[in-house]
């Protein structure tokens, strides 16, 4: 497992630890509306053999989400592993203000 999927599987786990406990109910608390995964998703994020490659499905996840939700702090977290230096960029385009405040 390389770097990026072992860092992802960390935040995975913890996220999963405080919030259901199993894939399902993981799975079931982190789906919204505008954002569905399944539990075999979230298990190949778990084991390594696929890491959320999506930016846009994480970057609406936290557009989405409110403040103080749970959800937007582990969509900030994936992004940050998966395409830190567009959130740098975009933490620091004068034409992004405010947009990636967390």
């Amino acid at each position: 497992m390389d770097d990026i999927s072992e860092r992802i599987t960390q935040i995975v786990e913890r996220y999963k630890a405080a919030h259901g406990g199993t894939l399902r109910a993981f799975r079931d608390e982190l789906n919204t509306e505008n954002f569905r995964v399944s539990h075999q998703t979230i298990s190949n994020w778990l084991d390594g053999s696929y890491r959320p490659e999506r930016f846009g499905l994480f970057f609406d996840l936290y557009l989405g989400t409110p403040q103080g939700d749970w959800r937007k702090t582990f969509a900030w977290e994936i992004l940050n592993v998966i395409s830190p230096s567009l959130l740098e960029w975009a933490a620091t385009n004068p034409k992004t203000p405010g947009i990636l405040e967390s």
